[in-house]
């Protein structure tokens, strides 16, 4: 505009001159801002899809979490009777015998056979043998406290991790579930049968490892088979 008043020779030229130097900025301004309107449509569009891929890619994580939230107890958990299985059990022993060995916290280990297992699967079927060890295991999980702990071994055999009692406590505790046990009311094809388990249980003492101590209680166990099974074996069991 100053260019236009320096050139103009006079003031109608002047109005001409400055006439279209305005329409000119006007244009480029226009311009400008549509330019800027163009590229911030743009950068909100890609925003936006990059938004929309991080939300995407967060339902995928949580969705691949699940699985494998879901695959690790699977992994630990037997398939019969749903109860943790001998890998959850070593994993669970791990940190409670940590914590005896930091802190001298009580913790006792015990073993527990159904007794004459084989005979119901050879009379009643593998189906028979199949339901004992579901209401077994479902019995024996709901006769403990929630701080205890059971798993199958394997086959018909289970085993408890009992912290924070004392031998007496638990000798008393075994006992109890295994005369309710025995009690129970069993009918296999119209028959009456008549269910009990054998048991083994010691406390970690500080010379211990996890395998002598589980080797105590399963050499319990089997003084408690030899000795008429329906029985419970404990380190307060001095006279067998």
């Amino acid at each position: 505009i100053e260019e236009a008043v320096s050139e103009s020779s006079s003031l109608e030229a002047l109005k001409e001159q400055t006439q279209f130097r305005v329409e000119k900025l006007v244009t480029t301004l226009s311009e400008q801002q549509s330019n800027d309107q163009q590229g911030q449509q743009a950068l909100m569009a890609l925003l936006s899809s990059m938004q929309s891929r991080i939300d995407t890619l967060q339902q995928q994580t949580s969705v691949y979490k699940k699985k494998l939230a879901e695959q690790a107890i699977q992994s630990r958990t037997d398939p019969l009777t749903r109860l943790p299985n001998r890998q959850a059990y070593n994993e669970r022993l791990e940190a409670a015998f940590t914590k005896f060995k930091e802190n001298g916290d009580l913790l006792a280990v015990a073993v527990v056979d159904i007794d004459h297992f084989k005979s119901i699967n050879d009379r009643f079927g593998h189906a028979a043998g199949d339901k004992t060890l579901q209401v077994v295991s479902k019995f024996l999980k709901q006769s403990l406290s929630e701080n205890d702990f059971i798993g199958r071994w394997g086959g018909e055999e289970f085993v408890m991790l009992l912290p924070q009692a004392q031998m007496a406590d638990i000798d008393k505790k075994l006992n109890e579930v295994r005369t309710k046990l025995a009690a129970m009311p069993f009918k296999f094809k119209q028959e009456k049968v008549k269910i009990t388990a054998s048991f083994g249980a010691t406390c970690f003492n500080d010379n211990d490892t996890t395998e002598t101590v589980f080797e105590r209680a399963d050499e319990y166990l089997y003084k408690a088979k030899r000795n008429g099974r329906n029985l419970v074996v404990t380190d307060l069991s001095t006279d067998l």
